[in-house]
């Protein structure tokens, strides 16, 4: 039975519920934070937390969890959902809670939780091979906050995959901005 971390307590995933009237659901705002363990431990725990925290305080969100309380928590889960040996992907979730009125928020109830499931890693090939992407162009409605809305690479699931590219590079106007899903990095001149 996978464990979630939902409004300050661990509760089984499959008993997990967010009410229809979550503004993350009914207005699609919230932000979201994504990481992978090596080790079983969380890979720059650190940073990531540090990164979620502005991208909540940017949509004037709340992250209700020092990160000590969220680092205990993730140990939890990847002690409870993860076989031995295997590493884990992380997933935290912040909406701004039950909407008022349709479209407002109270930034003091905001609802959080952790999704920690078994990382699926690549297959091999892609390291040794290397892989395909397609670009698209498209930048985010606010690049410097990492938010829930996901709407664009979901409609870009099809095309990803009749193409057989393993990932979307997104571009603007001539400009490398981001990876749908993953990190990009570039070398130049020999430096990282």
């Amino acid at each position: 039975m996978q464990l979630c971390y939902l409004n300050g307590k661990l509760t089984p995933v499959s008993k997990a519920k967010i009410g229809v009237n979550d503004i993350g659901l009914l207005r699609g705002f919230g932000t979201y934070e994504a990481m992978t363990t090596f080790g079983r431990r969380p890979f720059m725990l650190k940073a990531h937390l540090e990164r979620f925290r502005r991208s909540t305080a940017g949509l004037k969100l709340m992250l209700p969890a020092s990160d000590t309380h969220i680092a205990k928590i993730l140990d939890r889960l990847i002690a409870h959902n993860v076989k031995k040996g295997k590493e884990a992907v992380i997933r935290m979730i912040v909406t701004g809670g039950e909407a008022i009125g349709g479209i407002e928020y109270d930034r003091g109830a905001p609802t959080f939780y952790i999704l920690v499931e078994q990382l699926a890693p690549l297959a091999p090939k892609f390291y040794s091979k290397g892989s395909s992407l397609i670009i698209h162009e498209f930048q985010r409605q606010f690049p410097e906050v990492k938010t829930t809305n996901y709407i664009e690479a979901v409609l870009l699931q099809a095309e990803r995959k009749a193409a057989g590219a393993l990932e979307i590079l997104y571009v603007s106007e001539g400009k490398v901005l981001e990876c749908a899903t993953s990190n990009f990095f570039i070398v130049k001149n020999g430096v990282l």
